[in-house]
């Protein structure tokens, strides 16, 4: 009798829903089990992974994960346990397919799942979904998991389950299977009919979906959170070019032949569309809809591919050598020094757009030329890692969610001995708006925007920075003339903050060389990146700096006020005097920007010995806003993750990609004004 026969008769329907459940998840740990596997199935056996994680996340759910909570499964699904049944048992088939034109063992083609079992392949544990590239030695897994403790007043019990499953799931991708390489066994690839494949696989997206309908909307909710991180922890492993573009075909395969809003929408929730950035002298109406209905995923990984494609030195790369504005082209570019700040950024105009430029000093040394000539110059890496630079941030086809303007190219002032980025003011914002940092709005008496505006700035800035790690883009200088805001009639718009002064940014290389951020900005350097024994930049670093400009955001006030760097006037003090602000008449000691010490003792201050300093946050702000400033500035130990991790590891780089996102994103989030 067919399983749909017994669930009619009310034979225990979870009992033979889990046994089919069971099945499935077996037959895709086959596909992880076996060996020898063509590099141009990679896509495939990606796909399928990302498929298993959906139904497992399904299976968390709806209560078939765990044989405690069958009768939970029989409770809530009762009214669709047949359909349920059918399903899983299409899929069960399904698999069985792609085993028979995928997989062989000793030279004779797999009759199906019954063979997992004669393996001895188990998967009543969570299935582990990515090769693993480093060991998590070090790593806690049950103190790390303890990071949604601090959400425990957000969540009810059975949701903090679900989400502390979810990233035990992540942890799982960054672990990875055993090494199959070395103890091959019987079963390998070998693969006869890649369309019949591609083919099921999309059949089992659409099974899969299915299931996905028979959940409630709030089951629905926690579902597309858990589906989202899975896939940003799947990005953020990839570390080679060729991963990055099997996760590119993944991606293709899942969105063909359907339409774009069905296919995305489903299995990557993450990616409800975006629209893609315009450039000034590309009117919106001109992308294609196709182009423009991608998946943030999409994006996110496509952008991340384009930035390891760029090398440094490839000698006529267009892409990388043709931003450079030369002779004539530079008389397009109109300076209004009557706008300057002094701050390093010039506005101006550029084809008669709204713009501004950067400037990145270089030092002038004697080189010899292809043809044996000497001349003076900025030295070949410098030019190399600026035209690299100017090529990322030239790319348009990137999530609005960056909150990075477009370059529009950069000229070498020779005279002055410096680079100049020109940046247009994006997303076809009206000419005569314009462009003031945070710095100079801290600045301003009477300025202090209302709680919303803050916090709503301040959730835009923690969003932007972990989409840019996403794609293991590191700033290195972010401080508060880095942030700049748009205003209209000299009104500024906190809801779309835009990030800038990327002129020591670099993608997240160990191999890449790069210059050290002056000491201009020193209070919003992380210590360990201060002196002459600093380490080398990594995501915490940029994550500390976010965390002295959300102190900033809170109080409303210069780092340099709060932190005690110079004696604040009276005036400035009362302007900017907040609420759970210390009174100005109380003595403070003063520290010097010119003691390492001093500034090397700021994160020790914040976190141990003036606590006052962040319970003036907490006062203004509150709790939550308190605890994701808190976390920002703690780093990896109140991540907790080793302070001796490697961060460019991809398992490490996951993990705290996690940390991130529980505990400053998902905490500012939550905070309703």
């Amino acid at each position: 009798m067919d399983p749909v026969s017994l669930a009619g008769l009310g034979l225990g329907a979870a009992s033979i829903t889990f046994q089919i459940f069971e099945g499935i998840k077996m037959g895709y740990g086959i596909f992880e089990d076996a060996a020898d596997m063509p590099e141009h199935c990679e896509s495939l056996r990606l796909r399928l992974r990302l498929e298993c994680t959906r139904l497992l996340d399904w299976g968390d759910l709806s209560g078939l994960s765990e044989p405690e909570n069958h009768s939970k499964f029989d409770r809530k699904l009762k009214a669709n346990r047949a359909t349920i049944i059918a399903l899983l048992s299409e899929m069960k088939m399904i698999i069985d397919k792609i085993q028979k034109i995928s997989l062989r063992s000793d030279c004779i083609l797999l009759p199906g799942i019954d063979i997992a079992a004669a393996q001895g392949t188990s998967m009543a544990k969570e299935l582990h979904l990515a090769n693993g590239k480093e060991d998590l030695k070090g790593v806690d897994i049950e103190q790390f998991c303890s990071i949604l403790r601090p959400m425990e007043d957000q969540l009810n019990n059975k949701k903090r389950t679900l989400l502390t499953r979810s990233l035990r799931r992540v942890v799982d991708i960054g672990q990875g299977i055993a090494d199959v390489a070395k103890q091959p066994g019987r079963i390998r690839w070998a693969l006869s009919d890649k369309e019949a494949f591609q083919t099921h696989v999309r059949r089992l997206k659409e099974l899969t979906d299915y299931l996905h309908e028979t959940l409630g909307d709030h089951q629905m909710s926690i579902l597309i959170e858990q589906t989202k991180e899975t896939c940003m922890a799947m990005l953020q492993m990839t570390s080679s070019i060729s991963e990055m573009k099997e996760l590119i075909e993944a991606v293709e395969i899942a969105t063909s032949h359907a339409s774009i809003e069905s296919e995305t929408r489903a299995w990557l929730p993450l990616g409800d569309f975006v629209d893609r950035q315009a450039s000034v002298s590309e009117s919106v109406s001109t992308i294609s809809i196709l182009e423009r209905r991608e998946t943030l995923f999409t994006q996110l990984t496509e952008f991340r591919y384009h930035v390891a494609s760029l090398q440094i030195g490839v000698p006529k790369n267009r892409e990388v050598t043709g931003l450079k504005l030369q002779g004539r082209e530079l008389d397009n570019l109109k300076f209004d020094h009557t706008r300057a700040t002094g701050n390093g950024r010039t506005p101006a105009t550029y084809l008669g757009a709204a713009a501004w430029v950067e400037w990145k000093a270089y030092r002038i040394t004697r080189h010899k030329d292809e043809h044996g000539k000497f001349y003076y110059g900025p030295t070949p890496l410098a030019t190399a890692n600026l035209e690299r630079l100017a090529a990322i941030l030239h790319i348009d086809k990137r999530p609005t969610q960056f909150r990075v303007p477009l370059c529009a190219g950069y000229f070498d002032d020779e005279i002055n001995e410096r680079f100049g980025l020109i940046y247009q003011v994006p997303y076809a914002t009206p000419q005569l708006a314009e462009t003031i940092s945070l710095s100079q709005l801290l600045l301003q008496q009477n300025s202090l925007p209302p709680l919303q505006s803050r916090i709503r700035l301040a959730k835009e800035l923690v969003t932007s920075l972990y989409f840019l790690h996403a794609v293991n883009w590191l700033h290195k200088g972010l401080r508060d003339e880095s942030i700049l805001v748009l205003t209209q009639n000299g009104r500024p718009d906190y809801s779309q903050p835009f990030i800038s002064g990327f002129e020591y940014s670099r993608p997240d290389e160990t191999d890449l060389t790069t210059t050290a951020a002056p000491d201009t900005w020193a209070v919003y350097a992380h210590p360990d990146y201060q002196g002459f024994d600093r380490k080398t930049y990594r995501k915490t670093f940029d994550i500390y700096s976010l965390g002295i400009i959300l102190l900033e955001i809170a109080l409303w006030k210069p780092a340099e006020e709060i932190l005690g760097f110079g004696q604040p006037s009276v005036s400035t003090g009362e302007k900017n005097k907040s609420p759970g602000t210390m009174d100005e008449s109380q003595e403070k000691k003063v520290y010097s920007k010119d003691s390492l010490q001093d500034l090397k003792n700021i994160r020790s201050r914040l976190l141990i010995d003036e606590p006052s300093l962040l319970e003036q946050v907490r006062a203004t702000m509150g709790s939550r806003y308190h605890d994701a400033v808190k976390s920002c500035i703690g780093g990896l130990e109140y991540f907790n993750l080793p302070t001796e991790a490697d961060e460019t590891s991809p398992v490490i780089a996951t993990l705290l990609q996690q940390a991130y996102l529980r505990l400053v994103v998902d905490i500012l989030r939550s905070i309703r004004v």
